[in-house]
C-alpha cells in the first residue's frame, strides 16, 4: 500500500480540519439565568418523583430543602392543565419515578409560580386555592437551563454558597460552522493511508 508524502498528509489534514464542524453554541437566556431563578425563588427543594402513573394529582415527597422552609410533601393537581400537557406530565413523572426533581417557588414577574425540573424538562405550576396546579410543560424555561437535573442542583448549590458572587456564563463562545466543499476529485483512488496529524509516524 502506497503512503502519502508529508505534503500530501498536511494537505489532507487541512481538508479534514476545514470540513469538521465546530462545537455547538451554548446559550442561556441572559435575562433569566439560573442565578436569577435561584435568587428570586423563596423556596427551592429536592423531591422524589412518585412511582406509578398519576391520575388527577401528584404527591411529591420532599427530600431536601435548599432554600426556605419546605413542607413534608407537595401536591400538584393536573386537573386544570390542557389535556395534552397533563398527559405529558403524567408520562414524564412516571418515567422519572424514583428520581430527584428540583422545585423552585416564588414570585416571578409579579406572578406566584413554581417551576419543576425533572429529567431535563420543565413544568410550570400556578398557585390555586387547593395548592399547586400544573399550567403547562414549559419549553421557554429551557433557555434558563437545558440539561440534567443533578447538574442544575449543583449549579443552585453553587449560587447559594457564593452569596451573590456566583457567575454562570450565558455563552460558551463556540458555534457550528458550515461544511465547506474544498474540491471534487474525479480520479479513482489507487491507495490509502492513515492521516498522521502529529507528524510523528504513528
Amino acid at each position: 500500500m502506497t503512503c502519502f508524502g508529508s505534503d500530501a498528509r498536511r494537505w489532507l489534514a487541512a481538508v479534514v480540519i476545514l470540513l469538521a464542524p465546530g462545537a455547538a453554541r451554548g446559550l442561556i437566556n441572559p435575562n433569566f439565568t439560573p442565578i436569577h431563578l435561584t435568587v428570586q425563588s423563596k423556596l427551592i427543594v429536592l423531591a422524589t418523583a412518585p412511582r406509578g402513573k398519576a391520575a388527577q394529582a401528584v404527591v411529591l415527597k420532599i427530600a431536601e430543602a435548599l432554600k426556605g422552609k419546605a413542607p413534608a410533601k407537595l401536591t400538584i393537581s393536573l386537573a386544570y392543565a390542557p389535556k395534552a400537557h397533563a398527559e405529558a406530565a403524567r408520562v414524564l413523572l412516571a418515567e422519572s419515578s424514583g428520581r430527584k426533581l428540583l422545585i423552585f417557588a416564588g414570585k416571578y414577574d409579579r406572578d406566584e409560580l413554581a417551576y419543576v425540573h425533572v429529567s431535563g424538562r420543565w413544568l410550570q405550576l400556578g398557585k390555586g386555592d387547593d395548592g399547586w396546579r400544573l399550567i403547562a410543560i414549559d419549553t421557554h424555561m429551557l433557555g434558563t437551563w437545558n440539561g440534567a437535573t443533578d447538574m442544575l442542583t449543583r449549579c443552585v448549590r453553587y449560587v447559594l454558597a457564593e452569596r451573590g458572587g456566583a457567575d454562570v456564563p450565558v455563552n460558551s463562545g463556540t458555534e457550528w460552522r458550515k461544511i465547506v466543499k474544498v474540491a471534487a476529485l474525479k480520479a479513482r483512488p489507487r491507495s490509502a493511508s492513515a492521516v498522521d496529524l502529529a507528524g510523528d509516524g504513528r
